[in-house]
């Protein structure tokens, strides 16, 4: 008897994480004046109800310290495209992984240009799929995720969602994640402009 998979959306995953993961930490919606991601917290915004979750994402790119990495379907934002880039600046090691359509694009292209030319390693999919995922892991403790493309229209226009996890145990499986998919030769490649 072949057993059915059962596929489980991320963000309902992710409040099932909350409830057993976090019992002892905070959950919340996000709060325009607060940048910082309180350790142990999951935290969320939905997008056009005046919270502008963009601003949060860029916080924790600017706070983060060693590592980030990013798998994100659409990157055009100019902000966190700033934000990326000023992290590599101040010596983090940055690395972004992005869908191959939408690197053919002429903003996101442009974005991925300035990201190689500040020594930032980019790889897009060659597999006949999309690399759909929306998440950063920044310092292997915090991770932003939900349904937010990195663009304009998903902080002004879009209905989107974007969460905040902080807790070590959930980042490592999100990185372990992003390294399956940064050493698969078979499914990604290094972006070449």
């Amino acid at each position: 008897m072949k057993r059915k998979k059962i596929v489980i959306p991320v963000i309902l995953l992710a409040f099932v994480i909350g409830s057993a993961v976090y019992a002892s930490g905070e959950s919340r919606n996000i709060s325009p004046e607060s940048l910082e991601i309180r350790p142990g917290s999951i935290e969320w915004a939905f997008t056009n109800n005046g919270v502008r979750p963009e601003k949060k994402l860029i916080g924790m790119i600017n706070a983060t310290e060693k590592t980030l990495d990013v798998a994100i379907f659409a990157l055009t934002n100019p902000g966190i495209v700033k934000a990326i880039k000023d992290a590599k600046k101040r010596g983090v090691a940055v690395r972004v992984i992005t869908d191959k359509g939408q690197a053919e694009t002429k903003t996101q292209a442009q974005a991925l240009k300035l990201f190689l030319r500040a020594g930032i390693p980019v790889k897009i999919n060659t597999h006949d799929g999309l690399m759909h995922l929306k998440m950063a892991i920044s310092d292997e403790n915090i991770v932003s995720t939900g349904s937010f493309n990195y663009t304009k229209a998903a902080a002004n226009k879009n209905d989107e969602i974007l969460m905040f996890l902080s807790d070590p145990e959930v980042a490592r499986s999100f990185k372990l994640q992003f390294e399956k998919m940064w050493v698969d030769k078979q499914h990604f490649s290094d972006y070449r402009f």
